[in-house]
């Protein structure tokens, strides 16, 4: 069995990797719009 510690500090791992991975998804969607703004003018 796992001890409890390592689960709690796995789930704290891939708890900031999605936080990570959800603002560099919003900053590449942000730079994306802007180069389509600058496209568009």
């Amino acid at each position: 069995m796992i001890p409890a510690v390592s689960s709690v500090e796995e789930v704290a791992g891939v708890t900031k990797l999605l936080q990570d991975k959800k603002l560099l998804r919003k900053s590449e969607e942000e730079e994306v719009n802007n180069l389509r703004n600058q496209l568009l003018q």
